[in-house]
């Protein structure tokens, strides 16, 4: 998974999972990225700004998700941006845990996707 498209995948499971941490871990796949650039990202911005940034960038991808599938944007914001459990949202959403980690997986991968083809999209 050394290719562009899967340092996009791991940078975007990253950085949900550091949401709410001030610190740069998981932010440096996005270094040099249009797309992370157009929410103000870029290496000196200061840590939380840059935080800031990227779950900006996330939010709106995750909005753009929602459009098509509702019910992996709501996973991903339950789980990411709001810490809850994989029980709990399973649990919530009346699904297996099981299957709450399926469809986040795949919900991320649609991330992943969704950013990779804007970066790589010609104007």
């Amino acid at each position: 998974m050394n290719s562009p498209k899967g340092k996009v995948l791991r940078g975007v499971n990253n950085a949900l999972k550091l949401w709410d941490r001030p610190s740069r871990k998981g932010l440096g796949v996005f270094m040099q990225m249009k797309v992370a650039q157009k929410y103000g990202f870029n290496e000196r911005v200061a840590i939380i700004e840059g935080r800031i940034a990227i779950n900006n960038m996330l939010s709106a991808y995750i909005n753009q998700l929602a459009r098509l599938q509702p019910l992996l944007a709501q996973l991903l914001f339950r789980r990411f941006k709001h810490k809850q459990t994989i029980k709990q949202v399973a649990f919530d959403m009346h699904l297996s845990v099981e299957q709450i980690n399926r469809l986040q997986k795949q919900a991320i991968i649609f991330i992943a996707d969704l950013i990779y083809d804007d970066e790589t999209r010609r104007p």
